[in-house]
């Protein structure tokens, strides 16, 4: 994250050279420097991606230790009947963590867009070319990674969640007809009580 941050604090720099500017008051050469800048995002954006999918695997904060499909917490719930509490903390975080990625990148993005305007407005298409590759190849490409992994993590849950209710609702029911028996016999042996019967 301190790597995706990073990048946010480079581009956001850079577009106060542009953006929420008129077309009239930015210069070519402040939107070739900004340009120039993107070899630099580029580079931080990979390092990021390469920390994230390490991250996901290794490590505190790895998912799983094993690449086992075994390991994975809706297969073990249906395995053993126990969900994993400690797996499920970690893909809670982990998709806390992807909507502050996806938020990031969707801030990034609408500068690279802004930026990609202003170059067609000024009839800079080496520039605007560039911000096009950027934004579809880098940006998107990496978006859709990591919306990728978040729905492989929300369909584990949504696994879990169809194995884990039908089993509550069992133990629920029957700790609901024990305790109606229990209370059954309790009145009962009250009546007989009061009858002269006990």
């Amino acid at each position: 994250m301190q790597k995706l941050a990073k990048t946010l604090k480079v581009v956001s720099a850079h577009a106060e050279l542009y953006y929420l500017k008129k077309t009239s008051e930015v210069t070519e050469a402040a939107l070739r420097e900004v340009g120039d800048s993107f070899e630099e995002v580029e580079a931080l954006l990979s390092e990021f991606a390469e920390a994230w999918h390490i991250s996901g695997n290794q490590g505190y904060g790895a998912l799983c230790n094993s690449g086992s499909l075994d390991e994975r917490i809706d297969v073990k719930l249906c395995q053993n009947g126990k969900l994993d509490f400690a797996q499920m903390k970690k893909i809670v975080l982990r998709l806390n963590a992807v909507d502050d990625v996806i938020a990031t990148l969707d801030r990034i993005s609408l500068y690279v867009k802004r930026y990609e305007e202003l170059c067609r407005e000024k009839l800079l298409n080496d520039l605007m070319e560039h911000a096009q590759i950027f934004g579809s190849s880098i940006l998107n490409e990496l978006r859709r990674n990591i919306e990728s992994e978040a729905t492989r993590l929300r369909n584990q849950i949504e696994r879990c969640n169809l194995y884990y209710q039908p089993a509550m609702k069992t133990k629920t029911l029957w700790v609901a007809v024990v305790s109606l028996a229990i209370s059954s016999l309790a009145f009962i042996l009250t009546i007989l009580k009061l009858l002269g019967y006990i």
